[in-house]
């Protein structure tokens, strides 16, 4: 007789992933307490109208800036490639965006509250760092949040019904924010594919001064969860990079077509988009060094707007991928062929 594993050791066993699935088809009783509940509850009893303006101002019309993080005793190794154990040692963390702006909203100049000779830059969406304000258990309710607003999704637990009409709202109005690649990523593959096709708006917050991370976007934004998206209109970009003038002149009339940093953002040109509001910032002016004209990058954005609402998106792209993978063949057959005429040595 096998001895019974303690709870940490449960805990530390590999799982499979437990799989999603739609609502099943409701029993007889079930469907007598749906009608019942149509009939009689003051709420369904509403005109349709009235109760989606009601899930719009309890779950919609809301930025939502939201964040995967690591426990404080998970390890940063991405590299096991158990996505099942990968996604348990994390939590999900989001705010609702109390001040809400315009991407190219100028950053603030203002004093610093430690130092008053110093000055810092205050940055939009500065304060909406879903990570500066996690889940912490040991905080007593009054102190855990701050000030910040958060979604209440309890509405949604309510009744078959109330789950389907307010469940539109949720993905169809609110925007979702996202300031990197990995959180991206894991909300798409943890959302089912009615959820992605629902959902409407997406605001990203790039930064491309690191190698990695733009890579990690990349990432995200693949063509397989492209396809799904299929519902997407608006996109909110805004980026930050910083690149020197020469460079800059030397790439600037293909940066868009070429860049790596811009794989992704080719990707997402492929979709019907109807609204993209793009802003590219350098950085430099936090550290009291320029590179890059403010007339560059704000050529940089206009040029990605153009290219996300290019109505040919999905055909340029596709005729790009084309032209790269004969451009692989020929360099492949040029090896072998190369290799096949080698004299081997004496």
């Amino acid at each position: 007789m096998t001895k019974r594993k303690k709870s940490i050791e449960k805990a530390l066993t590999k799982s499979k992933p437990r799989k999603q699935v739609a609502f099943s088809i409701p029993k007889a009783s079930t469907k007598a307490i749906i009608v019942r509940n149509a009939s009689t509850s003051p709420l369904l009893r509403l005109p349709p109208e009235l109760r989606n303006r009601i899930w719009t101002e309890v779950l919609g019309k809301r930025l939502i800036h939201l964040s995967h993080i690591r426990s404080d005793n998970s390890s940063d190794d991405e590299s096991s490639g158990d996505d099942h154990n990968f996604y348990g040692r994390r939590q999900w963390t989001h705010l609702v965006c109390q001040h809400d702006c315009p991407e190219d909203q100028p950053d603030r100049r203002v004093v610093d509250d430690e130092d008053e000779e110093e000055f810092i830059w205050e940055i939009a969406h500065y304060e909406c760092d879903p990570n500066d304000y996690a889940f912490d258990p040991y905080l007593p309710a009054s102190e855990r949040f701050c000030d910040h607003l958060f979604m209440h999704l309890n509405i949604l637990r309510v009744s078959r019904q109330v789950y389907v009409e307010s469940n539109q709202v949720l993905w169809t109005t609110n925007t979702f924010s996202f300031d990197e690649g990995t959180s991206l990523k894991f909300f798409l593959n943890t959302r089912n594919i009615g959820q992605r096709r629902l959902i409407r708006n997406l605001r990203f917050q790039m930064d491309w001064r690191w190698g990695a991370t733009g890579k990690k976007w990349n990432s995200a934004v693949d063509i397989r969860m492209i396809n799904s998206l299929t519902g997407l209109r608006t996109l909110r970009l805004k980026i930050f990079y910083d690149v020197d003038e020469q460079t800059w002149s030397f790439l600037k009339d293909r940066f868009v077509q070429v860049s790596t940093q811009t794989e992704g953002l080719r990707r997402l040109s492929t979709l019907p988009l109807i609204t993209a509001e793009v802003v590219v910032r350098p950085s430099s002016q936090y550290f009291n060094r320029r590179l890059w004209q403010k007339i560059d990058s704000d050529q940089c954005a206009r040029d990605i707007q153009r290219m996300l609402l290019n109505p040919q998106g999905e055909k340029i792209y596709a005729d790009h991928q084309r032209e790269l993978r004969e451009t692989r063949e020929r360099c492949q057959e040029n090896k072998r062929l190369r290799k096949e005429n080698k004299v081997p040595s004496v």
